[in-house]
């Protein structure tokens, strides 16, 4: 096995330098240290992690975030994201590796506090979260002072400013780029476009549409009619959908990303506009599969979500091991789902 003194001298590095790095130690520039973790992967070095993990004398455990499906319970995004956790968690837990599930029902910032702060209390090693709620100046807080603690604290799937290790997930403006890109070739280039995201203060749907309304600003013939947020149930997204219809008749695309998905295709089914109407929608739950399956919605875009919950408690467990996580792992490859493909 490579001994951090033959890694520290392939990479031309001191070992106190490698060490900083390894250890997510203060005291390296930002560019170096992504430089020396970048060719650290390159090479391919991992310590010994089952001898580590033994020399902790189990004493690694990780306290675990999960947010809130506010949305109905047959489109839930966060079950298929625990189901990925659960089966990682399977697998490290005979290596001595302990994990705490907080599961959050009420959407506010303020009870995923309580929660790191527990967890601090607790003396974790590390917390995963997928940081929600309007009051997101408490959140960094709460990370900061768990950081403080030398606790790793990784964000998945929603992101936002604060000093996490690690993020997993994915491009949202990209993916709201694409979809665009998609739309247009749907609609032949030229059409009224309506445009639903969901909670304001969910990064990842407002991200979405935003890069949306600037992709689509780039085409002459695409005009936007309609830029709704706030439909995370159907019943919102029903109505809001059935005004633009009445308002905007001759509407040919909708770019959704948010909760209620199954009210914006209730209204075009009343309206009998699926034949006219092109329809995009993000992230892979069962419920938007269906309407895939079923010639309703015309794309999905998003990410393995059951991936994602893996490669996210596996990068816990990286990072409290050897110091990084495997980067091309943590970064979820965006996938494009139609009819065909399912």
């Amino acid at each position: 096995m490579t001994s951090l003194e033959e890694l520290a001298k392939k990479l031309n590095v001191s070992r106190a330098t490698l060490d900083r790095v390894i250890h997510d130690r203060p005291g390296v520039k930002k560019e170096t240290k992504e430089l020396i973790l970048k060719r650290i992967n390159e090479i391919g070095y991992k310590p010994n992690s089952a001898g580590k993990a033994l020399a902790l004398q189990k004493k690694l455990n990780f306290g675990i975030i999960l947010s809130s499906d506010l949305t109905p319970e047959d489109n839930t995004l966060f079950s298929l994201i625990l189901e990925g956790m659960q089966l990682c968690i399977e697998r490290l837990q005979n290596r001595g590796v302990n994990f705490i599930i907080r599961r959050m029902t009420t959407g506010r910032a303020e009870d995923q506090v309580k929660a790191i702060d527990e967890f601090i209390k607790m003396g974790v090693t590390g917390i995963a979260i997928c940081p929600e709620g309007e009051r997101k100046k408490e959140i960094p807080a709460a990370v900061q002072r768990a950081r403080e603690k030398g606790i790793i604290v990784t964000c998945y799937f929603n992101h936002i400013e604060a000093d996490f290790n690690y993020f997993v997930g994915s491009d949202s403006a990209k993916e709201g780029r694409v979809a665009v890109d998609l739309l247009e070739k749907f609609m032949h280039g030229a059409g009224e476009v309506a445009l639903f995201s969901g909670f304001l203060h969910n990064t990842v749907h407002q991200t979405r549409i935003a890069s949306a309304v600037s992709k689509i600003h780039e085409y002459d013939n695409l005009r936007i009619v309609a830029n709704v947020s706030g439909n995370y149930t159907e019943n919102i997204a029903y109505n809001s959908c059935l005004e633009i219809i009445r308002n905007h008749p001759d509407v040919k695309g909708i770019i959704a990303s948010c909760g209620g998905i199954a009210g914006i295709v209730t209204a075009l089914k009343e309206c009998n506009q699926f034949d006219k109407v092109k329809v995009i929608f993000f992230d892979f739950t069962t419920k938007a599969e269906i309407f895939v399956m079923e010639g309703l919605v015309d794309a999905l875009i998003g990410v393995d979500l059951i991936k994602l919950g893996y490669c996210t408690i596996k990068s816990l467990y990286e990072l409290a091991i050897y110091g990084f996580a495997n980067e091309i792992e943590t970064t979820m490859p965006m996938l494009v789902k139609t009819k065909e493909s399912l």
